[in-house]
């Protein structure tokens, strides 16, 4: 199935109800479904860069439109938390974030920003290395000594840590899920699980209150988003 009716699109689309009937379903690749949008989505109903998807395609396929520093020419590709978005000959750039009733948004930004990426899980291999698998898929291997755990951040260039963001105190984190999605918080607590089958539950200081909520909820990042 290539596509969709709008009206069944997931609830993290900013999408107006009126429009087109159907849009792209996304092509298999970083981000699951619910938590993306195709690139031609993006571009026309989004950004508003097109009027039909047509137009669109030709700006794809003419390769003047670049995710994380790649051009992308699949109209389907899927667009999610942390993508950001440029062109080629226009200044604008775009990340996308999560606003406060938890849609994807695209936040224009001046340049661009170092990007903090969840550790997901970790696989010991052999010769002294462990797998570290990262947020949207992405997997690095690393000195089996590191002290990365899952739920950490860490920002990577050229396939190097430059930087590791623990999930601790103090740390700053942008809440991705939950009643208050979108805001951006300071750890104050971690508490203790009781039962393996609770959730690790955190407080989170904002600039709007201060709250209770899973761990994973929160994202460890550097700085605000």
């Amino acid at each position: 199935m290539t596509y969709q009716k709008r009206l069944s699109a997931s609830k993290r689309t900013p999408l107006e109800r009126k429009g087109t009937k159907y849009i792209a379903v996304q092509s298999p690749g970083p981000h699951k479904k619910e938590e993306s949008m195709s690139l031609v989505v993006v571009i026309r109903d989004i950004l508003k860069l097109s009027e039909t998807t047509r137009e669109a395609k030709k700006i794809l396929n003419a390769k003047k439109v670049m995710v994380d520093g790649i051009p992308r020419k699949d109209h389907r590709f899927p667009i999610g938390f942390l993508d950001e978005i440029s062109f080629t000959g226009i200044e604008d750039r775009y990340i996308g974030v999560y606003n406060k009733v938890g849609k994807l948004e695209f936040k224009k930004i001046t340049k661009t920003l170092p990007k903090p990426m969840m550790i997901t899980g970790k696989k010991i291999l052999q010769k002294g290395k462990i797998q570290v698998n990262l947020f949207k898929g992405m997997n690095i291997l690393l000195d089996k000594k590191a002290e990365y755990k899952v739920g950490d951040s860490l920002i990577i260039e050229k396939n190097k840590v430059i930087k590791h963001l623990k999930f601790q105190k103090g740390a700053n984190v942008f809440l991705i899920a939950g009643k208050h999605t979108g805001q951006n918080g300071v750890i104050e607590n971690i508490k203790e699980q009781k039962d393996w089958t609770q959730p690790t539950m955190i407080t989170v200081k904002t600039k709007a209150g201060v709250y209770d909520t899973p761990k994973e909820y929160a994202y460890v990042t550097d700085g605000e988003l």
